[in-house]
């Protein structure tokens, strides 16, 4: 057989998923939400699924037991009986790796050509990819080929299948592979375990070859004390490598252990993920991203038998979140994952009890709220703003890829109210990101405050925008204050005091942003007008709705009026005239307009009299007694008329 060296693959764990069911809560160096279940299918009596992609059309490719092929929601839409390995072509076909064959087929799953590769016996193909110049990358294990054991094979095959070269990797004892992937070189790398090389049991092998698989370099990674298995390897963003692999400690539980290492091998970092007191592996890892990873691999917590797990790490290797796939009454396995196109993920591999069996497949989503819009118009203290204005906010914007933008809420606010009784209050789903305020709800030379904020496809919403105001424009032509009107003294009040309240109704105005000024109000008598009036207070900023008149003339009929001025200077209309007459004199004892010996009579007749409250109308100075100083003021007006 062609060229041997070392190189290694651990007996892959590689699981199966069900149903998501329990967060695993651990130490993280950074917070990050798990992703929910958003949808979960079972494919009965199509055995297991080994290997999962999302493919051009945005549904899945699983390969496995049988080649499945669904739609964007895990809808199946064919499955043909050949598979282990599957991935999409360039051509929108796909290549399988089965046993000892490689099969492509076309975009439906039809077999276009098929090529074996070794014979049955010889040959188990692990992992097909295909490769930069339109041909194919083969993984396999083999006892037939190499120094002993089970051995790693590695298969480049042209785009016909034709087998270009082979060469396999491992020692004398066993070593297995579980991944191969053409490097941004040329070159491949392949991740796995060896029991052949290293210093523990069993260590995970990290092997580097050029374009025709000649080896270039190779690392270990374990410990003494340790036996490492798995060995899954990815190249990284930045040309480094990672490998994940499950650690066992004789007489201890196992532990995930993660390794990280630069474009040559060289080892940046080594991370252990624990169960908390009981076993768990990784057997899966694929880089994510935001630069993080993404693990599958195994739980055997006594209460869940064994279920396999999903494991989120940030870019250093510090857990982020954990998920457990299981009902706990069912073994479930997961045999890979892939970030899919919306940023959260597909998960295959399968579930085997007594009343179920079949592949699953499990799609989980990160479900965030929209980002934050802004207030994009009118900007933040524009002025001259029209009564209609158009509302607009930032573009939809959501951090879950694929989401849409199905409505969004406006409110607006006055500087005197708030938003739990705002003025508008607007959710649409057609004025998703600008809105028209209706005519009628705004008013000139007024200052209003305003947010929005935007929901996605899953009813959830953003937060509010951070608010902003504008001032409405002047109005065209002020309209002055609307007619006042006289409120008290009623029309034809009599006996009024000789210096009387008078009081307007309050001051209104069709522009509802101006203010009351001023005021003026007259006061003339039945043979004067107002041009002459007996009182006029002119322009008065104190008293805008009442006022207190000077002193007035006894027993005499009064007419007034009153106008307000707004902050323009404008002036109203004058209010209708009323009048109000003044209360007699006290000197006119009978009170019938005149005061003369009839007055007099009656004053003689209680002259002398004491007189308490209330004190009659003949004690006309009212201070309890009727005697000379009631004369002298009647003596003063006698022979008056009124």
């Amino acid at each position: 057989m062609s060229r041997k060296w070392v190189v290694s693959l651990c007996r892959s764990l590689i699981p199966a998923i069900a149903v998501i069911s329990l967060f695993l809560s651990g130490s993280a160096s950074k917070a990050a939400e798990s992703p929910v279940l958003e949808w979960s299918k079972l494919y009965e009596g199509l055995g297991t699924g080994y290997s999962v992609q999302q493919t051009s059309d945005g549904g899945y490719i699983i390969g496995g037991s049988n080649l499945i092929k669904t739609d964007t929601e895990g809808n199946l839409q064919w499955y043909k009986p050949i598979a282990r390995s599957a991935r999409q072509t360039l051509d929108g076909g796909y290549i399988i790796g089965c046993s000892n064959v490689l099969t492509k087929t076309d975009s439906a799953g039809t077999v276009l050509w098929e090529s074996i590769l070794a014979a049955s016996d010889e040959l188990a193909i692990q992992l097909v990819r295909q490769t930069a110049d339109g041909g194919y990358i083969v993984l396999g294990q083999t006892q037939s080929y190499g120094a002993g054991g089970y051995d790693i094979w590695l298969i480049k095959t042209d785009a016909d299948g034709d087998k270009d070269w082979d060469t396999t990797f491992g020692g004398s004892a066993n070593d297995y592979g579980a991944s191969v992937q053409q490097t941004t070189d040329g070159g491949y790398s392949i991740g796995g375990s060896t029991e052949s090389y290293g210093v523990g049991d069993s260590d995970l092998w990290l092997i580097k070859t050029d374009t025709n698989g000649i080896g270039q370099w190779n690392k270990i990674f374990g410990g003494s004390t340790e036996s490492e298995y798995s060995g899954w390897a990815e190249q990284t963003s930045d040309g480094g490598y990672i490998i994940v692999g499950t650690s066992h400690d004789l007489g201890s539980t196992s532990d995930i252990r993660l390794f990280k290492t630069d474009a040559n091998g060289e080892q940046q970092w080594d991370r252990y993920i624990g169960g908390g007191g009981h076993n768990v592996g990784g057997s899966y890892v694929e880089q994510t991203s935001d630069e993080g990873y993404i693990i599958v691999g195994f739980d055997d917590d006594t209460i869940w038998s064994t279920n396999d797990c999903l494991w989120k790490t940030d870019a250093d290797g510090y857990k982020e979140w954990g998920l457990r796939v299981g009902d706990g009454s069912h073994s479930h396995r997961v045999n890979a994952v892939q970030q899919t196109s919306d940023g959260g993920y597909i998960l295959c591999g399968g579930i085997d009890y007594v009343d179920v069996r079949g592949v699953t497949l499990k799609k989980l989503s990160h479900l965030y709220a929209p980002n934050q819009p802004s207030n994009v118009s009118p900007l933040n203290g524009a002025t001259g703003v029209s009564l209609t204005p158009t509302l607009q906010s930032s573009a939809f914007s959501d951090p879950d890829i694929g989401d849409t933008h199905t409505a969004s809420q406006w409110q607006m606010r006055t500087s005197s109210g708030g938003y739990s009784t705002p003025l508008i209050d607007v959710t649409s789903n057609t004025s998703l990101t600008d809105l028209i305020v209706p005519s009628e709800t705004l008013d000139y030379e007024l200052t209003y405050y305003w947010h929005v904020r935007h929901q996605d496809n899953r009813d959830m919403w953003s937060e509010w925008s951070t608010e902003t105001l504008f001032t409405t424009a002047d109005p065209p032509f002020n309209s002055p204050p609307s007619k006042p009107t006289n409120v008290w003294p009623g029309n034809g009040a009599t006996g009024l005091s000789l210096t009387s309240t008078l009081q307007s109704s309050a001051f209104s105005d069709p522009n509802i942003a101006d203010a009351h000024a001023a005021s003026q109000w007259q006061v003339r008598t039945v043979g004067g007008g107002y041009g002459s009036p007996v009182y006029d207070s002119g322009t008065d900023g104190s008293h805008l709705t009442s006022i207190i008149t000077p002193s007035l003339s006894h027993s005499t009929t009064y007419y007034w009026h009153v106008r307000h001025q707004d902050n323009h200077g404008d002036w109203s209309d004058w209010s209708a005239e009323t009048f109000f007459v003044t209360v007699r004199p006290s000197w006119d004892i009978n009170q019938d307009a005149k005061v003369d010996y009839k007055d007099l009579a009656i004053l003689g007749a209680h002259y002398r009299e004491p007189t308490s409250e209330p004190y009659p109308a003949w004690d006309i100075n009212q201070d309890g007694k009727v005697d000379y100083k009631d004369l002298a003021i009647l003596g003063a007006h006698y022979g008056d008329v009124y």
